[in-house]
């Protein structure tokens, strides 16, 4: 298969290989489009000026431009050594946090479920002996 999807002319039957009235509308299109692409007559549309901006005002080059293009450094060894360790630092904290997540959610979380089941056990057994001092000094009198 060629690029356009086109089957290769060893493979087309030869009534197909001839020039047909449909290839030459489309030659005649093509024309007609050129023709239309390098008239002179028609104008192509004018775009206003912005009212803030004139170019006649704007200058040629940004001032300094070549300077600041000639200023760009390679970074000395105490950035690349600042940006690495910053990379590391962040690597590590990253660490840190999931550590942190991980202690939050399955050691200390279950904990404090289990505190207040206990505290809650706490009321009811305080509740109970309540019931059975009343129940003792009922019986001794």
């Amino acid at each position: 298969m060629t690029e356009n999807n086109e089957l290769p002319s060893e493979d087309l039957p030869e009534e197909e290989l001839t020039d047909s009235a449909g290839q030459e509308k489309f030659v005649g299109k093509k024309a007609e489009f050129e023709e239309t692409l390098t008239d002179p007559s028609i104008d192509s549309p004018e775009i206003p000026p912005h009212p803030a901006i004139s170019l006649s005002d704007m200058p040629e080059e940004a001032p300094g431009a070549e300077e600041e293009l000639a200023e760009v450094k390679e970074p000395t060894q105490f950035q690349l050594f600042a940006r690495r360790a910053l990379i590391w630092f962040g690597v590590a904290l990253a660490f840190f946090a999931a550590g942190f997540a991980v202690f939050y959610f399955v050691l200390y979380q279950p904990k404090v479920a289990e505190l207040e089941d206990l505290q809650t056990q706490i009321v009811n057994l305080e509740a109970e002996i309540e019931t059975l001092e009343a129940a003792k000094t009922k019986l001794e009198a």
